[in-house]
């Protein structure tokens, strides 16, 4: 309703042929602002109470499944409430003998971040410092408007992935700036690791570079690929066959103390602990250390983890700036949700569960009405970009149909299995829409440029 008299109120403006009254353009701000207002914590609500309605119906199905063992069994359940720890547990026969102990999910935690004032940054920008006592103590997030549009809509991609990476990379870099130990560093003790094929894609190399014009930071390249197709599937066994298949450490600093930059989707972590363990073993060889790692991108809760550990191991300080959230990963280990159904373990096994992540109030305000639930935030982040490196030197072309086609693939199943709102609906309408009409130019692209190619070998 709100909206509608906003737009009325637009039509009666414009198309009179008088002037526009200050009055009249703060009345439609008020409107609008209101609108806002009424709308987001609407939405907040609604996501609430969904939660709450889904551990209903867990519980529910707890109660009737105990119910029928008792009357089977002919044996006494009891059912013991924790409040103070949110869990219950489950226990039988006449000493009550401990069955089970069930935690409550509380998917989305909005109360471990404070707000960070970062210079020159822009109004739309927002840094989040992270307090939680099982992770690492310099942990930040950057939310930006460019993230927010490309951890929502997987249409995104090609040129306008990159732009708006490269904004949003710009803000990241500011806060790296000034929160870490960069702006005392000299350039040549600055390393930026390249981690192939996705890393350079978000565009931190680019980013420090505009911002710190005249600075040469060095540049180190290695790629890891699995020995099997790995899209959405990065599984506890998968690290077997995670090999490295190209390396270029020609300019590491030798004999320095080195702060490491590290842009990559951090999922599970594993190709991250590798290449830090090879970095490691390379500035040992040019009697080099590393005094601190620097990451950037889509990072896990379990990524971070990992990563700690091999870090810990050879006294290398972590500090990490996540893009709009810090998300559990799916059962497959590679999806990153802000919140929603795990999608991988339902195909898997049938069983519905919830993900959700670490996020500022003012950022799940913001992702809420364009986010859908379960989706996965960085997608298939090198099929995303229209090209990507494969070496220092060479890049390929990617056919960015395929990414698409997965994101078409995911929203659909989402909508089968996630009993969606009427707004989360919508949502997932409309990113479908963009994502098709995407996927039919794309198509319409790649089939001129074949018959542009197959004319020019008919000529003769």
């Amino acid at each position: 309703m709100v909206l509608k008299n906003t737009n009325s109120i637009k039509k009666v403006l414009f198309s009179s042929n008088r002037g526009i009254t200050m009055l009249e353009i703060i009345m439609v701000l008020i409107i609008i602002i209101m609108g806002s207002l009424i709308v987001v914590p609407g939405l907040m609500n609604l996501l609430y109470t969904q939660n709450i309605e889904y551990e209903a119906r867990k519980l529910k199905a707890k109660l009737r499944t105990i119910q029928q063992l008792a009357i089977t069994e002919q044996v006494t359940y009891r059912m013991a409430f924790d409040v103070s720890n949110e869990t219950y547990d489950i226990s039988y026969g006449p000493s009550f003998i401990p069955l089970l102990t069930v935690e409550v999910q509380n998917n989305i935690d909005i109360d471990s971040t404070t707000l960070i004032k970062i210079e020159n940054q822009k109004d739309s920008t927002n840094v989040f410092k992270v307090h939680r006592s099982d992770l690492i103590e310099e942990l930040y997030i950057i939310d930006t408007e460019e993230g927010k549009n490309i951890a929502c809509h997987p249409h995104i991609l090609g040129k306008s992935l990159e732009n708006q990476a490269n904004k949003a990379a710009l803000e990241a870099a500011k806060a790296m700036s000034q929160l870490t130990t960069l702006s005392t560093k000299n350039q040549d003790s600055i390393v930026v690791e390249n981690v192939l094929r996705a890393g350079p894609g978000y565009e931190l190399h680019t980013a420090f570079r505009e911002l710190n014009a005249g600075r040469a930071f060095n540049d180190v390249w290695i790629r890891l690929k699995y020995e099997k197709p790995s899209y959405r599937s990065h599984g506890d066994e998968s690290d077997i066959g995670l090999n490295i298949v190209y390396e270029d450490f020609k300019t590491l600093p030798r004999q320095k103390e080195i702060t490491l930059l590290k842009p990559d989707t951090e999922a599970s972590g594993k190709t991250g602990q590798k290449a830090i363990e090879r970095m490691v073993r390379k500035c040992k060889e040019v009697k080099s250390t590393i005094k601190e790692i620097i990451l950037y991108g889509f990072i896990s809760i379990p990524a971070l983890k990992a990563m700690n550990e091999t870090v810990k191991r050879h006294g290398i300080k972590l500090v990490a700036f996540s893009i709009e959230d810090i998300t559990d990963l799916a059962h497959n280990n590679y999806d990153m949700t802000l919140y929603g159904v795990d999608e991988s373990l339902w195909s898997s096994s049938g069983e519905i569960k919830k993900l959700g992540s670490i996020v500022d109030p003012k950022t799940l305000e913001k992702l809420l009405p364009e986010f859908i639930p379960g989706s996965d935030q960085p997608g298939d982040w090198s099929n995303r970009q229209s090209s990507v490196y494969v070496t220092k030197e060479k890049k390929e072309h990617i056919k960015v149909e395929e990414h698409l086609q997965n994101s078409i693939k995911l929203i659909e199943s989402l909508k089968r299995i996630s009993n969606f709102t009427s707004w989360q609906e919508k949502i997932a309408e409309n990113e479908l829409r963009l994502l098709y009409s995407a996927l039919q130019s794309k198509t319409a692209s790649s089939s001129k440029k074949e018959n542009s190619v197959a004319g020019l070998h008919q000529s003769p």
